[in-house]
């Protein structure tokens, strides 16, 4: 779509400037959906419309591309093709059960498909018994932790 800029609505800007339109992109799922509070998980979204200017080689949105996390903040994601995205999952210091994921194309307009990414608190093992075994195994291993 040509574009352009007036101030008086008479005279328009000379450049030729053009703003292109694409299906707003959907996410199906997300693998994994859950991953660590210290966050660092790598995220693949699975849906559709994640790469719309495919056949455009001169629109690079890739520093526009982002994944959101609601309160937990923004990611850098990187679009593998028209179904496929990445992104790392943000460190949850707000201690939230889960945080909803949406993706944007422009920084701007974001999917609204509701897909939840959960967090939990990796265990921790505070005491183990007995520590040795033999070497074939079948060892009863008692854990102690949270």
């Amino acid at each position: 779509m040509p574009f352009s800029v007036s101030l008086n609505r008479q005279q328009n800007s000379l450049q030729p400037l053009s703003y292109w339109y694409y299906n707003k992109p959907k996410i199906s799922r997300i693998e994994p959906d859950y991953g660590p509070m210290s966050g660092n998980t790598k995220v693949v979204l699975k849906g559709s419309g994640f790469m719309p200017f495919d056949w455009r080689l001169d629109i690079d949105n890739r520093n526009d591309t982002f994944c959101n996390w609601g309160e937990l903040g923004k990611t850098h994601a990187a679009v593998i093709s028209s179904t496929e995205a990445e992104c790392v999952s943000p460190a949850n210091t707000m201690h939230l059960e889960y945080a909803t994921l949406n993706l944007t194309l422009n920084n701007q307009n974001y999917t609204a498909d509701d897909i939840r990414f959960l967090y939990y608190n990796p265990p921790k093992i505070m005491n183990a018994e007995p520590l040795l075994g033999p070497v074939r195994g079948g060892t009863e291993v008692n854990l102690w932790g949270a």
